[in-house]
C-alpha cells in the first residue's frame, strides 16, 4: 500500500514493523469496508427500492459486490437472493468420480449457503440459483450429472433453479449451433426427450421448500473481516481460509443437522433467547467461529451475551483477540479481549484445535457436537461423506430431505427423529408418490437410498390411508446375460447403422471409429431361451446414459440417473423371452470428433 490514511486526531503508535502492519490492516479494512457498505446502499439497495417501486421482485447476485466482499450483506436485500454455482469446476476425474467432492472454485457451494443464509434471516421464501454452469465439458453433462448437482444445490437451501444453458440458436447454424456457458439444454441434445423427468422432480422438491420454512441448528461465522483488512475485494484469491470453512456445512448435514453461514453485521444484532442465538427469522443451537482473529466490539459483546445466556459456543483454531478498525483500535481491542475471555471461562464456550487438512472432518466435526452437547435434528445410526440431510417445517408438518449423492453404492441407515406423536411419511420426489413408513406412530426408521437416490421423510399430526411402504433390494450375487445382440445405432447426425455383438461394450474402448465417436440412441435386441425366470436385469457401467428395458415388448422401466436395475420378475416368461435394451448416450464422444 503506497500511502497511509490517518483519521482525524489518531496519533501515530507505531514504533516497530508489526506495529506498522497492524496499522496498514486497520486502514485497509476501514477503507473497504467504507466502500462495501457505500456500494451495497447505492447500488444493492437502490436497484431494491427500484424493483419495489415500480412491483416487480429484485433478483439479484450479490457475489459481485466485488466477489467475495460484501456477498453475505448483499444477500440480506433483494427479494431473491441469488447463487451461482457450477457443475464442473474440478478435473474431469474428480468430477466424474463415485462420491463427487463439490467445487471449491469458482461457484462452490458456499455461495448457496450464504444466499440461502440471506433468505433464511430475512425471511424470504425463494432462494434462486444460476445453475448447471460450466465451460468445460458442456457436452459430456448428463442428466444424471445434473440431478446430482441439483440434490446438493437443495441441500444448501436453494429452492428455485434458473437454468444456465438455452441458448437460441437459428437453423441455418446447423449442429451444434449457438453455444455458450451451460449444459447445453437444447433440442439436439441426445437426452432432451427425458428432460422432463428431471424437470418434474426439480418441480416437486421446489414447490416442498418454497412453501416450508428452514430449520438450521448451527450459526458459522468466518473470518470474513479478517480476510477483508489482508486482501481487500479483489477477483482472486478466493478465500477459503481456513480450509474447513466452506465446507464445515457438509459434515454437519452429514450428521443429521443443518447451518447458516452468519457475516459480523448479523451477529450485531443478535439477540440471545433461552441457550438461541436468534438472528432475525432463525434461532441457532450453536455458534462456531472458524479461526476467527478479529471482531466488533458490539460483536464481542453480543457473544459475552449469548454465552452467559447458555448458548453453546466453540472458538477453533484460535480466541478473537483484536478488533479491525483503526478508530479507537487500542480500546475496542481491549474490549473484544476482555469479552472473549470471560466467554472462555463458561462451561458452554469451548476453544479447540483446528483440524489438519488431512483430518477426516466428519469426524472431527461429530467430535464438536459431542464436545457441547449438540443433539444434531435427526440421529443417524452412522454417518458417511454422501449422506446429506436437511429440516424444514410448515404448520405441523416435519419434512426431512434425505439425499445419497454417491454415483454407484446405496445406503442403509437407522434414523430416529424427535418429531412427537406423528406419522411418519415417506414421499419419492422421483415419482411424486407417497407411503406410510409404518403401521401407526413411530420416530424410529430404518431407511435405504440406492446410488443418487433421494426421499421426503414427512410426519403429520393426522394419518392418512396410504399403502405401507416396501422395498426391495437386487440380489448382490449376480450372472452375465451370455447372448448375441443385434445392435441399431441411430446417430445424432441422423445416420443409422448396424452390428452384432456377444457382449455391450463401452463404446470408448472400441477400435471401430464409428462406435468410438457415436452418440445417440442405441437399441440391444436378443432372444433368451432360459426356462429359469429372472427377477432383476442389472446393467453396469451405463456411463451417464439413459436406459429404458423392455421384456417381450412391454415396459420395464426407464432409469436417468444412479444404478439401472430393473425388476423384471412379473414379465418373464418360461421359455422364449425378447429383452430390448435401448440406451441413449450423451453427445460427448460425437462432439469430441468434430473438427
Amino acid at each position: 500500500m503506497p500511502f497511509v490514511v490517518q483519521p482525524h486526531n489518531q496519533p501515530n503508535t507505531y514504533e516497530t514493523s508489526e506495529d506498522l502492519a497492524d496499522q496498514l490492516l486497520r486502514v485497509q479494512y476501514d477503507f473497504y469496508q467504507v466502500l462495501i457498505d457505500v456500494f451495497l446502499e447505492r447500488f444493492t439497495r437502490e436497484f431494491q427500492d427500484f424493483c419495489t417501486e415500480n412491483g416487480v421482485l429484485c433478483r439479484y447476485q450479490a457475489y459481485g459486490t466485488p466477489y467475495y466482499m460484501g456477498l453475505f450483506q448483499g444477500n440480506m436485500i433483494p427479494d431473491i437472493p441469488e447463487s451461482n454455482n457450477w457443475i464442473y469446476s474440478q478435473s474431469r476425474d474428480e468430477a466424474e468420480s463415485e462420491a463427487y467432492t463439490w467445487n471449491q472454485g469458482h461457484g462452490y457451494m458456499i455461495w448457496n449457503k450464504a444466499a440461502s443464509t440471506g433468505a433464511h434471516i430475512s425471511g424470504r421464501k425463494i432462494t434462486s440459483c444460476e445453475a448447471m454452469t460450466n465451460v468445460q465439458g458442456v457436452f459430456r453433462t448428463s442428466l444424471e450429472t445434473i440431478k446430482q448437482s441439483d440434490d446438493m444445490n437443495f441441500i444448501t437451501g436453494i429452492n428455485h433453479t434458473v437454468l444456465h444453458g438455452f441458448n437460441y440458436s437459428p437453423p441455418e447454424a446447423g449442429f451444434p449451433g449457438w453455444i455458450r456457458y451451460g449444459a447445453y439444454f437444447n433440442e439436439q441434445n441426445t437426452w432432451w426427450k427425458y428432460f422432463r423427468n428431471w424437470a418434474d422432480y426439480n418441480a416437486r422438491l421446489s414447490a416442498v421448500f418454497q412453501h416450508s420454512g428452514p430449520v438450521a441448528q448451527v450459526a458459522i461465522l468466518g473470518r470474513l473481516d479478517d480476510f477483508w483488512a489482508e486482501v481487500g475485494p479483489t477477483r482472486p484469491p478466493f478465500n477459503t481460509r481456513p480450509w474447513y470453512y466452506a465446507r464445515l456445512w457438509e459434515p454437519i448435514s452429514n450428521l443429521g443437522s443443518s447451518c447458516d453461514y452468519l457475516h459480523t453485521a448479523v451477529l450485531e444484532e443478535s439477540q440471545p433467547n433461552g441457550g438461541k442465538l436468534i438472528c432475525g427469522n432463525m434461532a441457532y443451537s450453536a455458534l462456531i467461529l472458524t479461526d476467527v482473529r478479529s471482531l466488533t466490539p458490539r460483536a464481542a459483546e453480543k457473544i459475552l451475551d449469548y454465552a452467559m445466556d447458555g448458548g453453546k459456543i466453540i472458538f477453533t483454531g484460535k480466541l478473537p483477540e483484536r478488533s479491525l478498525s483503526l478508530m479507537d483500535a487500542e480500546k475496542n481491542d481491549q474490549v473484544v479481549k476482555t469479552r472473549m475471555r470471560a466467554a472462555l471461562e463458561l462451561g458452554n464456550v469451548h476453544l479447540v484445535p483446528a483440524p489438519e487438512e488431512s483430518a477426516d472432518l466428519l469426524v472431527w466435526t461429530a467430535s464438536l457436537f459431542e464436545r457441547i452437547g449438540l443433539d444434531p435434528l435427526v440421529h443417524i445410526s452412522q454417518a458417511v461423506s454422501h449422506l446429506y440431510t436437511m429440516k424444514q417445517t410448515r404448520g405441523e408438518q416435519e419434512i426431512y430431505f434425505f439425499v445419497n449423492s454417491h454415483r454407484s453404492e446405496a445406503v442403509e441407515f437407522d434414523v430416529s427423529f424427535d418429531s412427537g406423536n406423528k406419522f411418519p411419511y415417506i414421499w419419492d420426489p422421483h415419482s411424486g408418490v407417497r407411503y406410510a413408513l409404518s403401521q401407526g406412530k413411530s420416530n424410529e426408521l430404518r431407511l435405504r437410498l440406492d446410488a443418487l437416490e433421494s426421499a421426503l421423510v414427512v410426519f403429520e399430526a393426522e394419518e392418512m390411508d396410504l399403502p405401507l411402504y416396501s422395498g426391495r433390494v437386487a440380489p448382490v450375487k449376480r450372472k452375465p446375460l451370455k447372448a448375441l445382440w443385434k445392435v441399431k445405432f441411430e446417430h445424432a447426425d441422423g445416420s443409422v447403422f448396424t452390428r452384432e455383438m456377444d457382449e455391450l461394450i463401452d463404446f470408448r474402448t472400441t477400435a471401430e471409429e464409428a462406435i468410438r465417436s457415436f452418440s445417440g440412441t442405441v437399441t440391444y435386441s436378443t432372444v433368451i431361451e432360459e426356462s429359469e425366470g429372472h427377477e432383476y436385469i442389472c446393467l453396469a457401467d451405463v456411463n451417464e446414459g439413459v436406459s429404458e428395458l423392455r421384456i417381450n415388448g412391454e415396459s420395464a422401466g426407464m432409469k436417468w440417473y444412479g444404478n439401472h436395475i430393473y425388476e423384471v420378475e412379473s414379465l418373464w416368461k418360461p421359455g422364449s423371452n425378447l429383452i430390448e435394451i435401448v440406451l441413449t448416450t450423451t453427445l460427448a464422444n460425437y462432439c469430441g470428433s468434430l473438427k
